[in-house]
Parts: C-alpha cells; sequence; structure tokens
C-alpha cells in the first residue's frame, strides 16, 4: 500500500508507530537486500548522514538492524492528509516530529455483544469448569513476554494443580526449542497448551473461557492490541504493561505491570507470579472485569467508534501549522521581545486552540 498513499494520498490509520520491522521484511525478506530501497524508507525520517552512517556498518557486519531504536513511520505518515492513530502517545510523538500533520486519536474498537459463560465455555473446550485458566492471544512471540510468564506459571503451578494455562496462537519459530525444552524439563504439558493457528470463532471460545489473561509487551511497536480491545468487552480480568497505549488505560480496568526495561529479570518473573498468585482469587478479579467491561461500552462500542471515524473523516482540513511556522515565529518574535514563560504558554494555547491541539503537543 506505500506506494499508493505516496501516490493518491488520503486518510491513514497507523496502527503500528513504529514501521521499521515491516520495512526490513519487505526489502530483505521478500525482495532479498534490496538496500537502495531500504535506505530510501529511512530518509523519509533520518538525514542522509544519520542513514549512511548506520547502513555502512550494518554492511560491514559492524551493527544490526536498529529495529528498535530508529522508529521509522515517514513513509507513510509524510503522504497522509489525515491520520488515525489509536493513543494519545503515538499522536504526540507524531506531532513532536511535524507539528503540521493533521493527526486525531480514536480508540481502537471492540465488539460489544453478550457475555459468555465461562464455566459452559470450560466444558465444550474439553476442561474442568472449575479449573482456572490463564491464557494469551496471538502470535506467540518473545515480545509478548512468553518465557517470563512461563517461568512465573511454573510456580504457580507447585502451588495449585487445577490451574492451566493457554497460548491461543502460533509459537514463534525463535523461541519454539527454548519453549519446549522448558516445558518438558518442568514437567508441564499437561497444564500448559499452545493451539496453534486457530480460526476466529475457535480463539474467541478461548477468550469467553479465560479467567486471566495476560497481554505483555516489550519490546513496543507503538501498537494498540486487538485482542486487548476484544479481551475488554467481554469484561475479562486482564494484565498488561504500564507502556505507551496500554498505560493509558486506567489502573482500575487493567493490572499493571512496570515497563520491563524498568525490571531485571528476576524481578519480572517476580511480578508475573504476584499477579498470578493475587488473582487466583476469584473476587480479585470481579472488580476489574466489571470496569472492563463497562469500559467497552462507554468508549469502544463500534457505533461510538464508528462515528468518530465518520465526522473524522467529513471535517474540512485545518490550515497547516508546521514546525518553520513556529521556529520563524520563535526567532523573529518571541525571542526578540523576551516574552515571560506565563505569556509564551498563553500564547502556545492560542496555536493550540487553532490547531485543535493539546497545548503539550506543541
Amino acid at each position: 500500500m506505500w506506494e499508493y498513499i505516496k501516490k493518491y494520498r488520503g486518510i491513514v490509520v497507523l496502527h503500528d508507530y513504529n514501521m521499521h520491522l515491516v520495512i526490513c521484511h519487505y526489502n530483505f525478506n521478500l525482495r532479498k537486500n534490496k538496500y537502495n530501497d531500504y535506505e530510501n524508507s529511512l530518509l523519509e525520517d533520518y538525514s542522509e548522514k544519520e542513514v549512511k552512517e548506520y547502513t555502512d556498518k550494518l554492511k560491514n557486519g559492524k551493527s544490526g538492524f536498529r529495529i528498535y531504536d530508529m522508529e521509522t513511520n515517514g513513509i507513510v505518515v509524510n503522504y497522509a492528509k489525515k491520520i488515525i492513530v489509536h493513543s494519545n502517545e503515538v499522536r504526540e510523538k507524531l506531532l513532536r516530529k511535524n507539528v503540521g500533520l493533521n493527526v486525531k486519536t480514536i480508540q481502537h474498537y471492540a465488539k460489544i455483544e453478550k457475555l459468555i459463560n465461562s464455566e459452559e465455555k470450560k466444558e465444550n473446550l474439553g476442561f474442568d469448569k472449575k479449573c482456572v485458566i490463564m491464557a494469551s492471544f496471538g502470535f506467540v512471540h518473545s515480545s509478548k513476554r512468553i518465557m517470563p510468564i512461563l517461568y512465573a506459571f511454573k510456580r504457580i503451578t507447585e502451588k495449585y494443580d487445577n490451574v492451566k494455562y493457554i497460548f491461543v496462537g502460533k509459537l514463534d519459530a525463535a523461541i519454539k526449542k527454548d519453549f519446549n525444552d522448558y516445558v518438558s524439563k518442568n514437567n508441564l504439558r499437561g497444564c500448559v497448551i499452545v493451539t496453534g493457528y486457530t480460526e476466529l470463532d475457535k480463539f474467541l471460545d478461548y477468550m469467553d473461557a479465560s479467567d486471566i489473561c495476560f497481554n505483555l509487551r516489550y519490546p513496543y511497536n507503538g501498537e494498540t492490541s486487538g485482542s486487548l480491545m476484544r479481551l475488554l468487552a467481554k469484561g475479562k480480568c486482564i494484565v498488561i504493561n504500564n507502556i505507551g497505549s496500554f498505560g493509558e488505560i486506567s489502573d482500575k480496568i487493567c493490572i499493571k505491570l512496570p515497563d520491563v526495561k524498568d525490571m531485571s529479570e528476576k524481578e519480572e518473573v517476580d511480578k508475573i507470579y504476584h499477579v498470578m498468585e493475587m488473582l487466583m482469587d476469584e473476587n480479585e478479579r470481579k472488580n476489574y472485569s466489571e470496569n472492563a467491561r463497562k469500559y467497552a461500552e462507554e468508549n469502544l462500542d463500534l457505533k461510538i467508534i464508528g462515528k468518530k471515524y465518520a465526522d473524522y473523516i467529513n471535517e474540512n482540513e485545518k490550515n497547516g501549522l508546521s514546525s518553520d511556522i513556529l521556529y520563524k515565529l520563535y526567532n523573529e518574535h518571541i525571542k526578540k521581545q523576551k516574552y515571560s514563560d506565563n505569556e509564551i504558554y498563553d500564547l502556545s494555547k492560542t496555536l493550540a486552540y487553532s490547531k485543535n491541539y493539546d497545548v503539550e503537543s506543541i
């Protein structure tokens, strides 16, 4: 779609802030070492000097791919008339990069449907209806903190018998050996299940059957989790990391673990274990479940989100407010007049109002 966006422009929904990984995959896996195209993609966000220094090291084996510390999305956002994102964090990062962008935060939607009895669903899937089911959903990848979860769950099985962990998705080849070796050596095959890829109906069945859901992330690409939205709508007790869009959800709705970069490996496993231990008590899960469902009903319903999309699509484009204009305003007027901090703040509020931005974004 990149070439179509570049040619025709229009409205883009940016699900992941950082597109570096998919750009690498496109140029080096699907197209076999297309360095020129890769460099051109990076030039949408970085200077020629920065890109050359990086790719020279990459070609000479002095650097690996800098997926997470060279965030990239200019290949899309530089050619969009309007951009829809799902978190304020992503919106603010885009505006810091280019205040002239027309960006709107609209949350990821969820379908609000009748709640399903989890005990009945457990029995339909072949589990004891009183079994406590913990689960993770989607591609079983290291960024979802799969191994730390597994280490913590092993400790839970030493204390509780009637508990299972279900990874609903395909196991990534990069962690497959470590995962299977750990499960085998610790006799977890009876209580750790990897479903492999499932059709959507079965995927949702496992959601309905689950009691405690882990939706952890690190490293993070600025994405919003579609499975998290589904879980909120199903009124599930969910554990997340306090990072990016996940961190914007209230503490009353989800249990939050710290950002992984702020913990040692042992601390991460310990915190996951303690949360698992706490949530084995059904009463501890109840408030989170009720708050999650209420939040989804009031904020994520498809009708609510659909109207926000329609309103933004039909909204007239605003006059461009660019970084160049702001720098010129500062250098030619504000700096010379020696305005006070309060006066500058008042001016920023006026500029923010003219663009319908928050003051902090400017």
